[in-house]
C-alpha cells in the first residue's frame, strides 16, 4: 500500500513539473506579439480604414452591436460620437477535474474610437476571475504569470500561463467579430422603452 501512494505521489509531482515546462514553452511561441499599455495589461488594437461609411454610420453600427448584434455580452459603460467604452468577460480555461475545477476568465475593457472614414478598437486584458476549485477570486493580470515572472508566481504558471495563451489565441477572434458588426450595415436595432 505504500509503495502505491508513493507512485501515486510520484507521479503527481512528475506530472505537474511537466505541465509547467509545456505552459512555459507555450507562452514563449508567443512571447512578443502583445504590447503593454501603461498600467502593464496587455492590450490588442486593429485600425481600419473605410471609406464606405461615416463616422456617425460606424458610431451607430458600433452601439447597435454591442447592445444587441454580438455574440459576447458586451456592457456599454460611456458613449459619445467619438468613443465607446465597453467591458466582457470570456472565458479562456479550465484546470482540475469534478468538483475541484477551476474556471478561468479574463475580464477585458474595450475601446471603439471613430474618426472620418476610420475606427480603431482596442481590447485590454485586466484580470481574471477564477470560479470553482478552491475559491472564487479576481485577481488583477498584472501579479501573475507571464507578466510577472517570479518565484512566488511559479504556482500559478500553469494556470494562468495556459489562460494567457488561450485569451491572446482568442483575442484576434474577438476584435474580428467586432470589426465585422461595425462593418455590417444590416445589423438589426431594437428600440427599447
Amino acid at each position: 500500500m505504500k509503495k502505491v501512494l508513493l507512485l501515486v505521489l510520484l507521479l503527481t509531482v512528475g506530472l505537474s513539473f511537466g505541465q509547467g515546462k509545456k505552459t512555459l514553452k507555450m507562452i514563449s511561441e508567443i512571447e512578443g506579439e502583445w504590447k503593454l499599455n501603461e498600467n502593464g495589461h496587455p492590450f490588442y488594437e486593429i485600425i481600419v480604414n473605410n471609406g464606405n461609411l461615416t463616422k456617425e454610420q460606424l458610431y451607430n453600427n458600433a452601439y447597435n452591436g454591442l447592445y444587441h448584434g454580438a455574440d459576447e455580452d458586451y456592457t456599454v459603460l460611456t458613449s459619445t460620437l467619438d468613443k465607446i467604452n465597453f467591458k466582457f468577460t470570456e472565458q479562456v480555461h479550465m484546470s482540475g477535474y469534478g468538483n475541484g475545477t477551476t474556471y478561468v476568465s479574463g475580464v477585458y475593457n474595450g475601446k471603439v474610437e471613430f474618426k472620418k472614414d476610420k475606427f480603431k478598437i482596442t481590447l485590454t486584458l485586466i484580470r481574471w476571475i477564477t470560479n470553482g476549485g478552491i475559491a472564487d477570486e479576481n485577481i488583477n493580470l498584472t501579479s501573475t504569470y507571464p507578466l510577472k515572472k517570479t518565484k512566488e508566481h511559479e504556482v500559478g504558471v500553469n494556470m494562468y500561463g495556459k489562460s494567457f495563451y488561450k485569451a491572446h489565441k482568442k483575442t484576434p477572434e474577438i476584435l474580428k467579430s467586432i470589426k465585422h458588426f461595425i462593418l455590417n450595415k444590416d445589423i438589426e436595432t431594437v428600440s427599447t422603452w
